[in-house]
């Protein structure tokens, strides 16, 4: 190498003044020392500011100077080197393996060359790295942090160009798969992709190579454990000098956990609609079955149910009833139309604990589904039942839903089935109060009806018997016979003047009772006599039958009188002509307990649980005169309640005949010291 004219007289000093401030304030410089290692030329002055003046300074003095004495040493001894045998040198510098030495600061370059006056030097041509070794280390910080922010937000940042080519920093991370593992290409990024969605992400990313610019879309990726996650991704795509799609550059987020977050609120507002529209639909419906299939549907739908059952509790039958249902076979029906309530079925465990009861999987749970073939051939394999509760704890039936396969009701379907059976039970009561607040309202037309009928009754033997004792006043033996029909119309109309009377006494709490201690047999012969004449007139018979000892109690003998004359004319007026009405009595622990059998018409089951409601008609379709204004049993119940008893019927059907029993607390010797069901001359016949 050749300086040429590296060394200029000093009248170009002025321009090259210029010049030399420009190269000592750049990182590049160049040293020249002569055959005597004495500098003569050096720019980039900066890395030597700490030596005054440099030009025809002992090289080595310089070295000493500037670097430590190792250092110095070594380069003195590589520009020694260098100048004897005219060996270049070159020492580069890598920042990703600086040592810490003050050389790694610069890089290096020596070759001996020719100086102007004939004699050899060493040229140095260097490179000042601090100011670049500083951007790499910022640089490489600001990428440490990008690369923390990326994997806090469990990224993906990925390159691809043209041909198919992908590069990507924390693919791993968000899919499972590590780079080395996979063939790192288009078509093995979209075999990940969720079938449902790689046709969209197919031409939206055509679409988005021809228009350019960022775009960000979602869809699904199978991670390396198979399982689907959701991810965002965001890209851009840069174009060469022509416009020409040149690569395509972007970032990708598992969003999965919040795609599930809004997910389940979006359900959730869903649901919040589905209830709010059931509640008003229910708040209005009047018939019962299409209401429940609509609550069944919403509930299904709701938790992905297949099968769909509601079933009414009977209070009478004590049975549930199935009065709505979805997704099941008619055999199925058949079978489980009506449920004892007692069974042991999962179903009627609930109504009886008023809790869910969940069956994971019908097929291991025999003891919790002893109809497990049965309940099987739905096709169902896990099934949920949820008591129909009012606000009050009041259970009115079960709601149950079934799933094809095994499963475990989530706790937040759980509650929300529980809404919608709290849903379902106050529906079934507001249908069962407007009920009965029709059939009381029918029940009020027809006692007034009868009422009317039962005082007219009696009018017309009384104006018949005052007419034949007008026409025939002297007559003794018809005006014996006028009186006596006068008395005996007279004495029904008293009756039904005093039960009327009674009833509103009890209603308004004013009936004042006249206890006393009493025996059973004066209380029966009382009413057995009051009803004899129209077990007479029935060509009836009654029979009575009392233990030999006495049957002691607490109580008022008129109103007990009152009480069994009741359930004997009652059962009289229900039975045929000529039948056998029977009163039996008998000690039942520290309880009296009296029971009336006939063998007439009976009681449907559905009546049973109402026969004792004022007003209330069983026979409703009899041509029986004198049936009454429907409220002896319930006068009997206000009665014997009065006493600290309990009244109950109990009948096996229309046509087989009725049972009421009462029972009344006994006082005087305990159980067991009497002989029950043995009188003392045989039952009286009366």
């Amino acid at each position: 190498m050749s300086l040429g004219n590296a060394l200029e007289p000093p009248s170009s000093r002025d321009l090259r003044g210029v010049i030399a401030d420009a190269i000592k304030s750049s990182p590049f410089g160049v040293i020249i020392v002569d055959s005597d290692f004495k500098l003569v030329h050096l720019s980039a002055q900066r890395a030597f500011s700490n030596v005054r003046p440099l030009l025809g300074v002992n090289f080595v003095e310089v070295a000493r100077i500037v670097w430590p004495p190792g250092f110095a040493d070594e380069v003195i001894g590589r520009f020694r080197h260098c100048l004897d045998s005219g060996e270049a040198f070159h020492a580069s510098h890598d920042p990703n393996q600086s040592s810490g030495h003050h050389f790694d600061a610069y890089d290096w370059q020596l070759e001996r060359i020719s100086l102007p006056d004939g004699r050899a030097g060493v040229a140095c041509q260097f490179y000042d790295l601090r100011d670049r070794q500083y951007m790499e280390s910022v640089m490489r910080r600001s990428e440490q942090r990008f690369r923390m922010a990326l994997d806090a937000a469990n990224a993906l940042v990925y390159e691809a160009d043209t041909a198919g080519k992908v590069i990507t920093y924390g693919l791993e991370r968000v899919t499972g798969y590590r780079p080395e593992e996979v063939p790192l290409n288009l078509k093995w990024w979209y075999s990940l992709i969720h079938p449902d969605d790689l046709p969209r992400h197919q031409e939206k990313v055509e679409r988005h190579l021809a228009t350019g610019g960022s775009h960000t879309r979602t869809y699904r990726i199978r991670r390396n454990d198979e399982a689907w996650i959701w991810v965002e991704a965001t890209a851009q795509v840069l174009r060469d000098a022509s416009g020409n799609p040149m690569k395509v550059i972007g970032a990708l987020v598992d969003i999965t956990e919040r795609k599930l977050a809004t997910d389940a609120i979006h359900q959730s507002k869903q649901r919040f609609r589905t209830l709010h529209g059931l509640s008003g639909r229910l708040l209005a419906a009047q018939e019962l079955t299409p209401a429940l299939e609509d609550l069944l549907d919403c509930a299904m739908a709701s938790c992905g149910a297949v099968y769909g059952l509601v079933q009414q509790l009977n209070p009478g039958m004590k049975t549930l009833e199935i009065v709505a249902h979805r997704g099941v076979e008619q055999a199925f029906l058949d079978q489980f139309r009506h449920v004892r309530a007692d069974d042991s079925t999962f179903t009627t465990k609930s109504l009886e604990s008023g809790k869910q009861v969940m069956i994971v999987d019908v097929l291991s749970a025999a003891e919790a589904v002893p109809q497990q073939a049965a309940v099987a051939a739905t096709g169902c394999r896990a099934f949920l039942a949820t008591p129909l509760k009012t606000h009050d704890g009041h259970v009115v039936g079960v709601l149950s839903i079934g799933f094809r396969d095994t499963y475990r009701v989530p706790e937040q379907d759980q509650q929300l089935l529980e809404i919608y059976a709290r849903d379902g039970a106050d529906f079934i009561t507001r249908l069962r109060f407007e009920q009965a607040l029709r059939e009381a309202e029918r029940n009020k037309d027809e006692f007034l009806a009868m009422l009317a009928h039962e005082l007219r009754s009696p009018l017309a033997p009384l104006r018949t018997a005052l007419e034949l004792i007008r026409q025939a006043p002297g007559n003794l033996a018809m005006a014996e016979k006028a009186c006596a029909t006068m008395d005996r119309q007279l004495g029904q109309l008293k009756r039904l003047v005093d039960d009327l009377l009674d009833v509103s006494r009890i209603a308004s709490q004013k009936l004042d009772l006249q206890l006393q201690d009493l025996d059973l047999a004066a209380v029966t012969h009382h009413a057995a006599e009051a009803s004899q004449p129209m077990i007479d007139r029935r060509n009836q018979t009654l029979i009575i039958e009392l233990p030999e000892l006495p049957m002691r109690l607490h109580g008022d003998p008129a109103r007990l009188a009152q009480v069994f004359w009741n359930l004997i004319t009652n059962a009289s007026k229900y039975s045929d002509v000529g039948s056998t009405i029977r009163v039996t009595a008998e000690r039942d622990g520290n309880d009296i307990m009296v029971s009336v059998l006939d063998t007439g018409c009976g009681i449907p089951p559905e009546h049973l649980p109402r026969v004792f409601d004022l007003f209330m008609q069983i026979d409703q379709t009899s041509r029986r005169s004198g049936r009454g204004l429907g409220i002896g049993l319930s006068l009997v119940k206000r009665l014997v309640e009065l006493h600290s008893g309990t009244v109950s019927a109990h009948s096996e059907g229309v046509g087989r005949g009725s049972r009421f029993v009462v029972r009344l607390p006994a006082t005087g010797a305990p159980a067991g010291s009497e002989r029950p069901h043995e009188p003392a001359s045989g039952p009286a016949r009366l």
